[in-house]
């Protein structure tokens, strides 16, 4: 019967729950979330996609197996020096107060500033034992990172303290302990930033200008003879070109921070200062940190590409980016120097927060290193002619092995030409054109008939380059020479 019968035909038949996903109330809605989300995971990945692949741009394996034995190692005598350095009771002097000081002119000399001195004996001594090693590693190279330039405070401040020491020597009429200071110094600039990035370099060239101001002085003095001032010049070529890093490895040091910050996004990293929930979704929509591993490897490979090439073989920088040399593409590797600028790179995350190694600023670095290196040269050179002669020389061309050597070279020379030299007869002056390449004219005499019984700085009107020196015609004078303190030689292979 048909009461019979509807039981059967009313049994409950259960509808799949991934049909009620293709209800238009449902799907729809649904569809759109998954659109959605899809978006920034495409846009993502054709980021990454977008970029060149490359590989390391060098040995990073090699370049990090490389290590300094602690008995060669400088900076191991160095960290103790500045644990040990006491600080001025001024956290601040103003260096130019101290260069009558540098000079040897101690009147003026505040007595606090001699007691500090004193308290500083130990940490000094420590100092000149590092100055010795060959080499100086102050973090190992798979750990260096942007931090690592915390002790370049102490070292430019404990070399104006060997500057101040030099001039004491100088004051008392003591060249020898006076020069074995200041070549300790001047090892000391190279071992700074000899194993580190940018940062690390430039407090290297700031300790190597104070000692050419040093060295001046030095030079100077009636009790330097032109024999002493002859071995200055070859002991300080020999350092200069066995102790400087090519720029280069400075950029390997650069890149090694920079993958090591990238390991640690969101915790006060370069690519982003804050750690929060958003910038962690945000790095990974925006594909960091392979993005940015990607370019920065593109961009290293094309500055250690250029950085290293003589003055007027190193190519230029692309127009409108200084960061960037413009190279052509190489089959199978590097992109030109055009269409890696044309990824705008000072608008992704790694550019706008810490930028790469500006080549314009690294190249004026290199610039300012070999201007000190090229006037310490000529003006010792020019004072030992003095001493044999009696008179400034005629020009630079007097000197052939240091001219055939290039070791008074302007890079700021377009053609690769040497320093500006000019003398009367009573003063001389050597200076290096500004960094637009225009000689600026300075005067041989001292300006308004000013007196002048040692060296003085010359300044470009654009301030940008190094500044220049002008020096009097020296002319013996009675030569004095007293005891004072007792300064740790140089061993021979090291002094010689």
């Amino acid at each position: 019967s048909e009461t019979d019968a509807s039981p059967a035909l009313s049994t409950d038949r259960r509808v799949p729950w991934w049909l009620t996903l293709l209800k238009p109330k449902v799907g729809i809605p649904l569809a759109i979330l998954l659109v959605l989300a899809a978006i920034p995971l495409a846009y993502r990945s054709w980021r990454i996609s977008s970029l060149p692949p490359i590989d390391e741009p060098f040995d990073v394996e090699a370049f990090c197996s490389v290590t300094i034995p602690d008995k060669e190692n400088a900076a191991v005598e160095y960290r103790e020096a500045f644990d040990l350095f006491v600080e001025f009771p001024n956290p601040s002097p103003h260096w130019n107060s101290h260069r009558d000081m540098v000079k040897g002119d101690w009147t003026d000399a505040p007595p606090a500033l001699v007691a500090w001195g004193r308290s500083n004996d130990h940490a000094f001594d420590i100092w000149l034992k590092g100055t010795v090693k060959p080499k100086a590693m102050f973090v190992q190279r798979s750990d260096v990172d942007f931090a690592s330039i915390d002790y370049t405070y102490k070292a430019r401040r404990i070399a104006r303290f060997a500057m101040l020491r030099s001039g004491r020597h100088l004051r008392d009429g003591n060249t020898t302990d006076a020069w074995k200071i200041l070549h300790a110094a001047f090892r000391f600039s190279r071992h700074v930033g000899q194993n580190g990035i940018v940062q690390e370099r430039w407090a290297g060239i700031a300790i190597l200008s104070m000692v050419c101001e040093g060295l001046l002085s030095w030079a100077h003095h009636p009790n330097t003879t032109a024999d002493n001032l002859d071995h200055a010049i070859d002991v300080l070529s020999r350092d200069f070109a066995s102790m400087t890093s090519p720029f280069s490895e400075t950029l390997k040091h650069e890149y090694l921070a920079s993958q090591n910050c990238l390991r640690t996004l969101g915790q006060d990293s370069w690519v982003f200062t804050e750690s929060s929930v958003v910038d962690s979704v945000l790095i990974f929509v925006l594909g960091e940190p392979e993005y940015s591993e990607t370019l920065l490897k593109l961009v290293l490979d094309n500055q250690l590409a250029g950085v290293d090439a003589a003055t007027l073989k190193r190519p230029s920088l692309v127009a409108g980016n200084d960061s960037i040399f413009d190279l052509p593409a190489l089959p199978g590797k590097r992109i030109s120097g055009v269409e890696l600028a044309a990824l705008q790179i000072k608008n992704s995350a790694i550019g706008a927060q810490a930028g790469f190694p500006l080549m314009e600023t690294s190249l004026f670095a290199l610039k300012f290193e070999q201007i000190c290196q090229s006037a310490i040269v000529a003006l010792l050179s020019i004072e030992s002619h003095v001493r044999r002669h009696g008179q400034f020389p005629s020009s630079l061309e007097e000197f052939p092995k240091s001219f055939a050597a290039g070791l008074f070279t302007d890079p700021f020379h377009a053609s690769a030409g040497n320093l500006i030299y000019r003398a009367n007869g009573d003063f001389a002056v050597v200076y290096s054109l500004s960094a637009d390449g225009i000689d600026d004219g300075h005067d041989v005499a001292p300006p308004d008939d000013k007196q002048q019984n040692s060296w003085s700085q010359l300044r470009h009107k654009d301030r940008l380059s190094l500044e220049g020196y002008r020096i009097p015609l020296w002319r013996p004078t009675a030569k004095v020479s007293t005891d004072a303190y007792n300064v740790p030689a140089l061993p021979d292979n090291v002094q010689d």
